[in-house]
């Protein structure tokens, strides 16, 4: 069901779809199927960006081709905090550029790839589907590892990730723009209001 604008838990649409716990091949498909929602918003948001925003084009391969620094130099948590800062830092500077070339379709950009943030995170019941796909996938890479004693390089794994976080970075900073806005006008409301 695509839509559902009475049902009774709040949801607006869901996919419903069967599988045979036998089969190998539709337990990973589910891992998948539960991820699907990260993967179709990051590529709304590249779209988006792409197709509203002067030099959208621009502003993605900046933010694919930042690099993260390497677990050497530094904690995993200092690796990530200063990779997002990156990440967040050229996203405004993007931003403002952006706002100062059209407002009104930066504006537009922001309300899509906002709301697009707020909602390309996986349900309760995706992530429980997708589990035992993401424990059988992990297994397999493991089996696979030790038949081919070679080690695998998941540079390409890594490399994606990074290039994942920095367009969801893009998305959140939106997200986080519009709250702002809508404190702003929220707060612009209620004093005009108590006068």
């Amino acid at each position: 069901m695509l839509f559902d604008f009475y049902a009774k838990n709040g949801a607006l649409g869901c996919v419903q779809h069967s599988y045979s716990s036998r089969s190998l091949w539709q337990v990973v498909g589910n891992f998948f199927i539960g991820i699907a929602p990260i993967f179709g918003g990051i590529l709304a948001t590249v779209l988006c960006t792409s197709l509203l925003v002067s030099n959208g084009d621009h502003w993605i391969t900046d933010l694919i081709n930042l690099e993260a620094l390497s677990p050497s130099e530094g904690s995993q948590l200092i690796m990530y905090s200063q990779f997002f800062m990156k990440c967040t830092v050229l996203n405004f500077e993007h931003l403002t550029a952006r706002f100062s070339d059209n407002m009104i379709m930066t504006l537009v950009w922001g309300g899509l790839v906002a709301t697009i943030g707020l909602y390309l995170t996986p349900s309760v019941e995706d992530l429980k589907g997708s589990f035992k796909g993401f424990i059988v996938l992990t297994l397999v890479l493991f089996l696979l590892q030790l038949v081919i004693h070679e080690k695998i390089d998941f540079e390409f794994i890594e490399r994606s990730s990074v290039v994942l976080s920095s367009i969801l970075s893009l998305a959140l900073t939106a997200s986080v723009c519009l709250l702002l806005v809508t404190r702003l006008l929220l707060g612009v409301y209620s004093a005009a209001t108590d006068k």
